[in-house]
């Protein structure tokens, strides 16, 4: 009988979580999600060959399992400074939040190769601000870089 009980008090957890992870993946991706895609501090690899940054970057964070996607930026500055673009260091547009002041990154654009382990990028280091989607107070969705 214990045993039961503590089936379905597991199930039901699991039910909730399973809810709350649908609920989220339908208005974009997480907090967590954002930091996983866009935000590499301290830099994984040297950036004197960006190309390559950007080619073990995509792997490593799991950006070319399925497809070689098309563009994808790496914020290189600590987390808790980009997480203040949505914490009143940032300007509304729209829906959107642009940042006051501008990150080291690399803009990595795909340039050929099939997916998941041949995917060639092409890195472009940059010092420039950026727009991003707030949920709460957290980005949530990485929009564009800025001049």
């Amino acid at each position: 009988m214990l045993v039961s009980k503590v089936s379905c008090s597991l199930l039901a957890h699991l039910a909730i979580l399973l809810g709350f992870l649908m609920v989220q993946s339908c208005e974009g991706q997480s907090r967590l999600a954002f930091e996983w895609k866009h935000i590499d501090y301290p830099k994984s690899y040297p950036t004197s060959h960006p190309d390559t940054y950007c080619k073990r970057m995509m792997l490593q964070r799991g950006l070319t399992r399925y497809v070689c996607k098309d563009v994808n930026t790496f914020i290189n500055y600590l987390p808790v400074n980009v997480i203040q673009v949505c914490r009143g260091r940032g300007i509304p547009h729209g829906s959107d939040t642009d940042s006051t002041y501008s990150f080291d990154m690399v803009i990595c654009r795909y340039t050929g190769g099939p997916a998941p382990y041949d995917c060639r990028y092409s890195g472009t280091p940059a010092h420039l601000r950026i727009r991003v989607t707030c949920t709460g107070s957290y980005p949530t969705h990485y929009v564009t870089q800025m001049h």
